[in-house]
């Protein structure tokens, strides 16, 4: 059995060891609701706007992951995916439910 000052020792290399805390930037972006950027690469968002797609570019991503229903109020799937074409993005719409996920 581990004593004290193993267990000790342990817990502190874990916490040395552990990646630093990403800073969360909520940066406002016309056409992209609620955006947080989580990582340099890394950001999740609420609905985007077709127009939006390019500054999405711009700001380093190389991909956009969509989960609207194309039957939701707003939702312009094949538009998003035509500008993330257009813009060399690569666009996966993957429809979630929330009130039925499966």
């Amino acid at each position: 059995m581990l004593n004290k000052a193993a267990v000790l020792a342990l817990l502190a290399v874990g916490m040395l060891a552990r990646p630093a805390i990403a800073q969360v930037t909520k940066p406002e972006v016309a056409g992209i609701r609620n955006l947080a950027r989580l990582e340099t690469t890394v950001a999740c968002a609420g609905a985007i706007t077709p127009e939006a797609v390019p500054e999405i570019k711009k700001m380093g991503f190389a991909s956009i992951v969509n989960l609207r229903e194309a039957s939701e109020p707003g939702a312009n799937v094949e538009a998003e995916g035509a500008a993330a074409k257009a813009a060399g993005l690569k666009y996966f719409h993957v429809p979630f439910n929330g009130a039925m996920p499966s």
